[in-house]
């Protein structure tokens, strides 16, 4: 009975920590990796290709929003009840 009520606290977090682990990774990739999107973007400053650094840019932009969505469907199919009085 308990769990149920906890669901939209526990998206919450995942949808927060979601956000944070993506922001790492891409970090994590400019960094030490030779492959990748922020690796992407880091070689293309490099070589001063700003046209390869902002799609690069705008392709984490919007892989963090559809993961986010992804997140919110499935909240919305998992806690139906949230929101509604």
């Amino acid at each position: 009975m308990i769990f149920p009520a906890v669901l939209p606290d526990i998206f919450t977090g995942l949808r927060t920590s979601l956000g944070v682990e993506y922001t790492t990774l891409v970090a994590a990739e400019m960094v030490a990796a030779v492959s990748g999107i922020g690796w992407m973007v880091l070689d293309a400053s490099n070589y001063l290709r700003s046209d390869i650094m902002f799609f690069g840019i705008i392709l984490m932009g919007i892989t963090g929003i559809v993961l986010d969505q992804i997140l919110k469907l499935v909240e919305h199919y998992m806690v139906h009840w949230k929101g509604k009085n």
